[in-house]
């Protein structure tokens, strides 16, 4: 896990465990600044408690983008050109040159 303060592009956030609270997930949202955050951990949940969680960590996470795959969905992680994070896969929309749309 990147330390607080720590830049990424896109972060893979924990929102569900016996040993979580979302108001640390926000917490850590805000410390690390990511452009996306996609939520994982959360299997166990009820469609209301992800989307409780969702509607949380999007909206007070202070991130540009929030998304939430689904089972058998892909995500393509790499570097574009210009040193920007590239993101690809289903249910994602992205450019060739790695801009999120």
């Amino acid at each position: 896990m990147p330390a607080a303060g720590t830049r990424v592009d896109v972060l893979l956030a924990p929102v569900s465990g016996p040993w979580l609270k979302v108001g640390d997930v926000v917490d850590y949202v805000r410390a690390v600044g990511p452009r996306i955050v996609v939520p994982i951990h959360d299997a166990m949940n009820s469609e209301a408690g992800n989307g409780l969680a969702d509607r949380l960590v999007a909206t007070l996470g202070g991130t540009i983008e929030y998304r939430r795959l689904g089972p058998g969905d892909t995500l393509a992680v790499g570097l574009s050109l210009d040193g920007a994070a590239a993101v690809s896969g289903e249910g994602w929309r992205g450019t060739s040159s790695g801009d999120i749309t």
